[in-house]
């Protein structure tokens, strides 16, 4: 065997060694580290996971300390007194008349850790009341909601709504207790109408920010400055009224909804404007002039009997006035000639104008029909052409006088008033 053959013999063998031993060496050599970075992964992985789950956590905690923030008082029977309490007011405060707010019996709740409470309210408010009651309602930052509402509609037109609601509290058994439902201090001094500046007794659980509102008797303000226990506030908010408000006199929370905090009182009468507990407005009647003569005479019935005569009426004087073809007629500031009497309507000529008048309307609403007194603007017939040809209402050339009238027909809406 030649040196060149023993070279490319050596070299097949090392490429056949490395070929088959390298994986074998790499998993010796490297095998541990690919474990650990396939270890590494998983870890990471699963501390992707956990912190997903951590960030759900402090979500459901800052939720759940919302909550309690908003639930009625842990014991169900305190939270219902006051619950029932705050509506009374709140109805009050809407204008609801004939009030009746009572308790409901307590449900049975499984989930230990919240208890439902309901309070049925009853009473009689206009549809304002009723809207403003609503409004305030659902501003209101509490866990309550309407679990029923049952509205009848007046009896009579403009009467009060009957209404008969039950809402629904819930109270957290981890809420923080307290003997009240709402946040409350006293007026250290009174508060005259024309004021807008108050001192609270302590405002150590009121918010520390300006913006809320409070309730003072049944006024709403808005405080708009904090220095300390003295506050700048906007009177008369929310549609209430200005009022004085003697020293000692209750003020109250009344949080606000986030996402309620845009949405004003006149935002939703506006929308509601037209609500569905209005009756439609009867036709207006109308009433004749009693100083106008033409408004009060009206066209009342017209007889064929061969004179073709027409009966005229006046509501005042209450007299009946028969008129013929050719009777001149003189009622206030109209005067004419009666030319053709037809099966609904009598043509009267006033100058050269030729005017007609309906069955049930009165003088004052006549339309022009036209320059000639020939020419009748509805079909039928005049008592010149019923005469001459027998009662037909064709003319000498045979042609349909009624059908060549028709199509001339003036529009009468756009006929001035005689």
């Amino acid at each position: 065997m030649g040196r060149r053959e023993k070279i490319l013999l050596i070299l097949l063998v090392t490429a056949v060694v490395g070929w088959r031993g390298l994986p074998i060496l790499r998993a010796m050599v490297l095998g541990r580290l690919d474990d650990d970075s396939r270890r590494i992964e998983v870890l990471k992985a699963s501390a992707a996971v956990l912190e997903d789950k951590e960030f759900k956590l402090h979500i459901n905690e800052r939720r759940m300390s919302d909550w309690k923030d908003r639930s009625l008082p842990p014991e169900a029977a305190e939270a219902q007194r006051l619950y029932q309490e705050w509506l009374n007011d709140l109805a009050e405060l809407a204008g609801i008349s004939s009030l009746r707010v009572t308790p409901e019996p307590m449900q049975v709740t499984p989930n230990a850790s919240f208890r439902a409470v309901r309070v049925s309210l009853k009473g009689e408010a206009t549809f304002e009341q009723l809207t403003y009651f609503l409004h305030e309602f659902h501003r209101c930052d509490l866990m309550h909601r309407i679990q029923a509402l049952k509205v009848e509609g007046p009896p009579i037109p403009g009467g009060p709504l009957k209404i008969l609601l039950t809402a629904e509290g819930l109270c957290l058994q981890d809420a923080p207790p307290r003997s009240h439902l709402l946040p409350r201090d006293e007026l250290s001094d009174s508060l005259p109408r024309s004021f807008d500046t108050l001192k609270v007794a302590s405002a150590d659980e009121f918010p520390k920010e300006p913006g809320f509102s409070v309730r003072i008797d049944n006024e709403l303000v808005t405080v708009t400055k904090i220095s300390g226990n003295n506050w700048t506030i906007q009177r008369a908010a929310e549609g209430t009224s200005k009022a004085y408000h003697a020293a000692k006199s209750e003020v109250e929370l009344f949080p606000v909804r986030f996402d309620q905090k845009d949405l004003k009182l006149d935002d939703r009468r506006k929308a509601l404007a037209k609500h569905p507990f209005v009756q439609p407005t009867p036709p207006r009647i109308q009433i004749a002039d009693s100083n106008d003569p033409a408004r009060q005479t009206k066209l009342m019935g017209i007889i064929f009997d061969g004179e073709h005569s027409a009966w005229l009426f006046n509501e005042s004087t209450r007299s009946n006035t028969v008129v013929h073809k050719g009777t001149p007629i003189s009622v206030g500031d109209i005067q004419g000639t009666v030319t053709a009497i037809e099966p609904t309507v009598i043509q009267i000529k006033r100058g050269d104008e030729v005017w007609q008048l309906a069955i049930g309307k009165d003088l004052r609403s006549m339309t022009r029909a036209g320059s000639g007194g020939d020419d009748s603007v509805l079909s039928g017939f005049s008592e010149e052409s019923a005469g001459s040809r027998g009662g037909e209402s064709r003319n000498p050339g045979g042609r349909d006088r009624s059908r060549s009238r028709r199509s001339r027909r003036p529009d009468a809406n756009s006929e001035p008033e005689p």
